[in-house]
């Protein structure tokens, strides 16, 4: 499906000026990972891997008719500030695309249950961050996150809270959405995507 806007020309954003609030990019200790010790846990992972195999999520994040609109009835600072929450929750999206992949990378031959539950994570932050990506085309931007990935700084995450920040997620992302506080179609996405 095309956008409204489709013959404006689209704009690279200027990547946020990193302060404490800017989305990270992270790296961790791959080594501990991998000397994980997961027996008591593998029939749990076992079904995780099995669930997401079955990708059930593989045709939810496709822009349909109703993205194709004009989203000019936002006020500016509503706009500005929708922008914003494009641009953090874009970056924090490939943040996590980029360290499951690394972390499948790094685990393929030393923990390959982990590695594939962590491939299997990157393809869908990868298809968030796309998405997102995709919406903030709506507002004649994209994000380079190519660019990003090499000139972020990368901070260090203890490898317990990657399984904390990952459970919280999709914790955060479950939670009831009150009515009529949705400006843009993205949020209805990400209530109905199935964790």
């Amino acid at each position: 499906m095309t956008n409204a806007l489709e013959n404006i020309d689209t704009k690279i954003k200027t990547p946020a000026k990193e302060s404490l609030l800017t989305p990270r990019f992270y790296t961790t200790n791959f080594e501990e990972i991998a000397l994980m010790d997961i027996s008591k846990s593998l029939p749990e992972l076992k079904a995780i891997l099995k669930e997401f195999r079955n990708d059930y999520n593989r045709n939810h994040f496709v822009r349909d008719k109703e993205f194709d609109k004009n989203w000019n009835n936002l006020d500016e600072k509503t706009k500005n500030l929708f922008i914003e929450f494009l641009e953090r929750s874009c970056t924090a999206e490939f943040s996590g695309f980029l360290l499951y992949k690394e972390l499948s990378r790094r685990l393929k031959n030393t923990n390959s249950i982990l590695a594939n539950c962590f491939e299997m994570m990157s393809r869908d932050e990868a298809r968030h961050a796309g998405f997102l990506n995709k919406a903030m085309a709506d507002f004649n931007l994209s994000l380079d996150l190519g660019f990003l990935t090499k000139s972020r700084k990368y901070t260090f995450f203890s490898p317990k809270f990657i399984f904390y920040a990952t459970f919280l997620s999709e914790k955060i992302v479950g939670a009831k959405m009150k009515i009529g506080m949705v400006i843009f179609l993205l949020f209805y996405y990400i209530h109905n995507q199935r964790c």
